[in-house]
């Protein structure tokens, strides 16, 4: 094996075992991810376990749901195991962008896209989580190894490889249709007809369950795509007019800041003029290397653009780092300019890495601390049919093990109030990264007397969480 592969996977591993933390992530999903796949290995199909109505789950693809379970038959219900997971994932991904790489340039720069990779504080912070983002961008730089080896040997067992890949994406997280699309289009604007259709077919059948099944269930991610404001439930549709601001709100969110943040992670604060030179960078990289590798990265970015702007954020960026390094380094022309951008964005890189680590071994923040200990009073001390109305129910059934449900984001206070009275508790959280619950919940039991029973536990000033009684 090279040497520089064997010392690059040496810091990869390196940094991600000092990165590697325990706790629980907070984020939301993670859990979501975690009770589907209990649903899935409970024999009872794919629902909601934590709604009292045992919800059909149609946003999430069953992908990683379907790798969890498995991993829950084998070492049973393990934090430890499936950020494990994710680990051997990122390892994954450092090899196939390596070899990936390598195949495309001969060039002595090869390496820096995969030290910039290994580097990235988000990168790093995910190949522990229990998150499909590892995953999903293994199937990805999977895809596009592939590719290259069918393209190379022109076999119909590579192109079923790659084309059962890009659908492993899908399956993954619904972007991934960004793989599955960009490779048909290729094969179309190439002439390769044949392999289109056998892509298509495949494509249909390996999918058309899926789409069925949230056809019939209803797509809760349609709905938020077409909402004027994905967290308020009173938000209208969203108009023609609305749809091209989201668009450029999105290309200026992610081309003057997250963008630039992924290189120079220091950055505190939107910077155009370095977006702009990165972009014109990427897009002269894609010239260069125009193919299935510049569709998926295309395609992966327009979806990006058409999504709800209230979800922006690096995460969604993070599966297309490689691609979006590559292409940056590419597309810089002369030498001394590679040399200097990838400098300084391993400097800021490594900087904000090595300083991530401390911030991942801290105690969780009172405010969730707070969150937990009221699970934990739930847990002890209601019966085991309660149902609790949270702000964070698929986190509450997974600490409290109680059935629970979300108030609506609305400002129609008959709304938030019939919530409540379906609940037999309510958990009323001081989040300090939303304010939902004083805006939405607060205004309506504040002053009901006949709707809250009294304070059951942390009814103390300082408390960023109280179990309320629900008056039946």
């Amino acid at each position: 094996m090279n040497l520089k592969l064997l010392a690059v996977i040496a810091l990869a591993v390196i940094l991600a075992v000092i990165s590697f933390d325990l706790k629980l992530y907070t984020g939301g999903d993670n859990v979501t991810y975690i009770l589907l796949a209990k649903s899935i290995i409970s024999g009872g199909g794919y629902h909601e376990i934590w709604t009292p109505q045992n919800t059909s789950h149609t946003s999430y693809p069953p992908g990683y749901p379907i790798l969890l379970a498995s991993l829950m038959l084998l070492f049973g219900d393990s934090l430890f195991v499936y950020k494990m997971l994710s680990l051997v994932f990122f390892l994954g991904c450092v090899i196939l962008f390596w070899v990936w790489i390598k195949h495309r340039t001969k060039d002595w720069w090869y390496f820096l896209p995969v030290i910039l990779f290994v580097l990235s504080p988000d990168v790093l912070n995910s190949s522990h989580l229990e998150l499909s983002e590892m995953c999903f961008t293994f199937f990805l730089l999977l895809g596009l190894f592939l590719f290259d080896r069918w393209r190379k040997e022109d076999s119909v067992g590579w192109f079923f490889l790659l084309s059962f890949s890009t659908i492993a994406c899908f399956y993954i997280r619904t972007i991934g249709l960004a793989a599955v699309g960009g490779l048909l289009i290729h094969l179309v604007y190439n002439r390769k007809f044949s392999y289109a259709g056998l892509h298509l077919l495949a494509t249909i059948a390996l999918m058309g369950g899926w789409f069925f099944y949230t056809y019939v269930n209803g797509s809760t991610y349609l709905e938020q795509m077409l909402s004027a404001n994905a967290y308020s439930s009173d938000a209208l549709i969203l108009s023609v007019g609305g749809f091209f601001s989201r668009i450029w709100t999105n290309i200026e969110l992610y081309w003057t800041y997250l963008v630039p943040y992924s290189f120079f992670p220091l950055l505190s604060k939107p910077v155009t003029w370095l977006g702009l030179g990165l972009g014109m960078s990427v897009l002269w990289g894609l010239k260069k290397n125009w193919g299935f590798a510049g569709l998926i990265f295309l395609c992966y970015f327009g979806a990006l653009l058409i999504w709800p702007e209230q979800f922006t954020n690096q995460r969604f960026l993070l599966p297309v780092l490689p691609l979006l390094f590559f292409f940056c380094i590419e597309g810089l022309h002369f030498n001394f300019l590679r040399l200097a951008i990838s400098a300084g964005a391993t400097v800021c890189l490594l900087v904000v890495s090595l300083g991530q680590i401390s911030t991942n071994k801290a105690d969780y923040s009172p405010d969730w601390k707070a969150f937990f200990n009221a699970c934990e009073w739930i847990k002890q001390y209601t019966l085991e049919d309660a149902v609790i109305l949270s702000r964070k129910p698929n986190m509450c059934y997974y600490l409290a093990e109680r059935k629970s449900i979300i108030y609506p984001f609305s400002t129609d206070k008959v709304k938030v109030r019939n919530s409540v009275k379906q609940a037999d508790y309510v958990l009323f959280d001081m989040f300090d990264w939303t304010n939902t619950t004083q805006r939405y919940l607060l205004p309506v039991i504040e002053n009901d007397t006949s709707l809250i029973g009294g304070f059951l536990a942390f009814p103390v000033a300082n408390s960023k969480a109280f179990v309320l009684a629900v008056k039946k």
